[in-house]
């Protein structure tokens, strides 16, 4: 549990850094600050929501195998 809530507090301090609210000059309210913010979001969110739950259920579908 312990590593699980370390992991998430790590992967979403990027929030607390690159977000800004009431931004007046975007469409949405809560945008990136700038380009280098908006690819490390995407980047993270790539990793994290598709690539690790896919290599998780590959690993634990391979393991009932062996």
């Amino acid at each position: 549990m312990f590593i699980v809530t370390s992991l998430a507090v790590m992967i979403y301090t990027e929030i607390l850094i690159c977000y800004e609210s009431d931004n007046t000059v975007t469409i949405a309210l809560c945008a990136n600050k700038n380009t280098i913010c908006r690819i490390v979001d995407a980047c993270l969110g790539f990793i994290f929501q598709l690539i690790t739950p896919l290599l998780l259920l590959e690993g634990l579908g391979m393991s009932t195998f062996f």
